[in-house]
């Protein structure tokens, strides 16, 4: 009886995922639990949001999408609105395997391109993650070990931040020091096309500066472990980033000077 129950619940998962809802917007939130430096013992915690249709997704905190839609709005009105804080001001946009990513630092929107191809690597674990049989799969990207547990009773090519490549769903990612992690909070279809066409806002989308991934990361790096003092000496013209050229310096984030800033990624 009870495998009878569970082949009927699968069918029907299978269905409310099948080709015939391919047009349909998903919707899955995550929280994301994560460390912003060595030097503190503090644990933060955040919503994201990720919007999947399709060979295309997008990835960005549920704040720093609304500070977008408000920005946006003051923009037009030239209304001033509190904005709400977010410790990653970063989006993601997916086009099958290939990816954008935008980001702020201080005055400065950055933008990068990355085509990517996780080389997972299954293992033979397996535990339940609310409600849904999941299995694990390891990677190694951005100089850190992945894990990555992911739901085949979902069959949706997708996951937090830039992880995907895996049948089904990702539930739970984090890495191997548990600095970020990512913990499945809802799923839900949308058919708000507008939902998804807004993205990362920018008051000046023809100064959007254009880099690699690898000098984004260094230039991301120096200006978060950026000192106080630093930022006070700055003066009206602005922090201006310097990119580390040794990449160790940016690799051991355990000896850095500064603040000892932990990034998702480290320069590999």
């Amino acid at each position: 009886m009870r495998i009878i129950k569970y082949l009927i619940f699968f069918v029907v998962v299978q269905l409310t995922f099948s080709q015939t809802n391919e047009n349909k917007l998903f919707v899955i939130d995550y929280v994301g639990t994560y460390k912003k430096y060595n030097s503190q013992e503090t644990t933060y915690k955040e919503y994201f949001r990720l919007m999947k249709r399709k060979d295309s997704s997008i990835f960005q905190s549920i704040n720093e999408m609304t500070k977008d839609t408000i920005l946006e709005e003051i923009t037009k009105t030239k209304v001033y609105r509190k904005l709400p804080n977010t410790h990653h001001p970063y989006a993601i946009r997916y086009n099958k395997d290939s990816l954008v990513y935008w980001e702020k630092i201080f005055q400065v929107d950055y933008k990068y391109e990355e085509a990517i191809n996780f080389d997972w690597k299954i293992q033979n674990k397996s535990k339940v993650i609310s409600g849904y049989n999941c299995k694990l799969a390891t990677v190694n990207y951005g100089g850190r070990l992945w894990s990555a547990w992911y739901a085949v009773e979902i069959p949706i090519d997708a996951g937090p931040y830039k992880f995907k490549g895996l049948p089904g769903l990702i539930l739970q990612c984090y890495d191997e020091e548990r600095n970020y992690q990512w913990d499945f909070f809802k799923l839900y279809k949308s058919d708000r096309e507008l939902m998804f066409q807004k993205l990362y806002f920018s008051s000046n989308p023809e100064e959007i500066e254009k880099t690699t991934r690898t000098n984004f990361l260094k230039i991301q790096y120096s200006s978060k472990n950026a000192t106080l003092s630093e930022l006070n000496n700055s003066g009206a013209s602005g922090f201006r980033v310097s990119i580390p050229n040794n990449n160790s310096t940016v690799r051991n984030s355990n000896t850095t000077s500064g603040r000892g800033y932990i990034p998702i990624e480290l320069i590999e």
